[in-house]
């Protein structure tokens, strides 16, 4: 059945504003992300979750953030929507109700971060499209130099180290970013000594 921006509203305005922030945006970045995916069918063309966000979901709130980054070639369709469900255009979106705010992201991701995106599911069967692991590591390697960039990448090295793609990430960072590649490497054998201290 198609999911129109009626339905959307009453959605939005059923979440309740007393709920953790982390907890209305996963919800309202649910309701966006049905709304789009009515319209479209390609993978790069649906509303993907990308930093500070995708940070929080992977290491269970460890990392906040504020706000919902987006990546998607859909973006004038998805600003077009945004307005219709009642965000206001500011630097970026808001949606006041909720206190939740919309960022939409003017670089695509890399075609082969597309490949890898995940389509995580939530116990209250919240569904949302996310960069995976390893392009959100790339990611936050190309942007070393900040300290929350890498004391959060190493935290989530910790934690998942066994099912993240770290030889992909150094090859994808080798041909990008040689310092990247090099600083990507330094988190990697730190996660790897603190792991060695849990077992």
């Amino acid at each position: 059945m198609h999911y129109t921006i009626r339905q959307a509203k009453l959605d939005l305005e059923r979440i309740e504003s007393c709920q953790p922030l982390v907890q209305r945006m996963l919800k309202v970045a649910h309701i966006i992300t049905k709304v789009l995916e009515t319209e479209v069918t390609q993978i790069n063309d649906k509303p993907i979750i990308v930093g500070g966000l995708a940070m929080e979901i992977y290491t269970h709130s460890e990392y906040t953030t504020h706000d919902i980054d987006f990546v998607t070639t859909s973006s004038i369709r998805l600003a077009e929507i945004l307005l219709e469900l009642g965000f206001k255009k500011e630097t970026i979106y808001e949606y006041e109700p909720l206190k939740v705010a919309v960022q939409i992201m003017s670089e695509p991701l890399d075609p082969m971060r597309y490949e890898d995106t995940q389509i995580i599911e939530f116990e209250d069967k919240t569904r949302v499209y996310c960069i995976s692991k390893e392009g959100l590591l790339y990611n936050r390697a190309l942007d070393y130099q900040s300290l929350d960039n890498r004391n959060y990448s190493i935290y989530l090295l910790i934690q998942d180290f066994d099912t993240i793609d770290t030889k992909q990430i150094l090859s994808d960072l080798e041909k990008q970013d040689i310092d990247a590649c090099k600083a990507f490497k330094e988190w990697i054998n730190i996660a790897i000594e603190k792991r060695k201290k849990f077992n």
